[in-house]
């Protein structure tokens, strides 16, 4: 009988262990690369998110103070002047998550005298250049970045100025925005319109600074309307259910009169015939009544007549208001 004989067991060589050890270590160090890549890029989308912000907010105050930025460029615009006009969030703008800190510069074209303006990084982390590029391509509108601390350069080159052009200094390893005339002015445009709502902090965004033109047309519904002079070269039609009168310019008592001018052939006439009254005194050339004449207390004739004398109409001359004179009352110096 023959007895076969079991080959002995063997373990892993130190070769095969060492490549394996090296194939996990290397899978390994390809994954921990990709999860640092990824948090880099995270990173470098929030504050490329942050930077687009502040630029928005930039645009947006330029655009709304263009004519008093104007005449002051070139000057520089800083977040806190953003933050106190209500254009950004003061949590969200003085830095950026790099520690850097934004300031813009505003010029006037010379060619065209409109506004263009460049927002830069300042301070805080130096980015490297990879981090630059991946930033300022996913910043909103014309993101770059700052390589030589005197030139803005465009994600992927798309456009280059230089920082003194601006007043503004910075170094290499920060981002930068252009906001190009052509945006700003858009913006401007856009401001100066008139809103038909309430927007908060922009009073100014309901007002008119020009004159309008009808054409004609009608204003109806309107609640109350303060003016400093209305003239109507046809009709003036008032209807209220309530107190309707005159006041003084400036000191808000009640007018001290009233006037009214015509062509002379029409009467002046209450509504629906309500009576007129006053406790001053009414006074005119010639008081007619068609009905009665009552005096609460006396009737005094303020003429001065002489006992004798003719007492035609044309005497007394008053002949353009009656032509008999009968009844006429009058008294002498005696008071007779």
């Amino acid at each position: 009988m023959t007895f076969s004989r079991n080959q002995p067991a063997r373990g892993i060589n130190s070769l095969d262990a060492s490549l394996a050890f090296v194939a996990i270590f290397a899978v390994m160090a390809v994954f921990l690369a990709m999860i640092n890549d990824w948090q880099t890029e995270r990173e470098n989308q929030v504050i490329a998110q942050q930077t687009s912000r502040v630029a928005d907010a930039a645009k947006k105050y330029i655009g709304d103070n263009y004519n008093s930025l104007s005449s002051a460029a070139p000057t520089t615009l800083t977040t806190a002047t953003l933050v106190n006009a209500g254009y950004l969030n003061s949590t969200l703008a003085e830095r950026n998550s790099a520690s850097q800190t934004y300031a813009i510069g505003i010029r006037r074209m010379n060619n065209s005298g409109l506004l263009d303006a460049l927002l830069v990084t300042l301070d805080g982390r130096v980015l490297t250049y990879k981090e630059m590029r991946s930033i300022s391509a996913s910043i909103s509108g014309l993101g770059g970045y700052i390589e030589d601390g005197n030139t803005a350069t465009g994600a992927l080159g798309g456009w280059e100025v230089s920082l003194a052009d601006y007043s503004l200094t910075s170094s290499a390893g920060h981002l930068a925005v252009a906001l190009t005339a052509d945006t700003l002015n858009g913006v401007n445009e856009e401001s100066d319109r008139l809103y038909r709502f309430s927007v908060n902090g922009h009073p100014d965004y309901n007002r008119m600074h020009t004159d309008i033109d009808m054409n004609r047309s009608n204003l109806r519904d309107a609640s109350d309307v303060s003016t400093t002079t209305l003239t109507a070269d046809q009709q003036v039609s008032l209807a209220t259910s309530g107190f309707f009168g005159w006041r003084r310019d400036s000191s808000g008592a009640l007018a001290t009169g009233f006037y009214y001018e015509n062509d002379g052939s029409d009467w002046i006439r209450t509504v629906n015939n309500a009576s007129l009254s006053t406790g001053g005194t009414l006074k005119g050339g010639t008081i007619q009544s068609e009905g009665m004449v009552i005096a609460g207390t006396y009737t005094m004739p303020g003429k001065t007549v002489t006992a004798g004398d003719a007492c035609t109409a044309s005497a007394l001359g008053i002949s353009g208001q009656i032509s008999d004179t009968t009844g006429l009352i009058a008294h002498d110096s005696t008071g007779g």
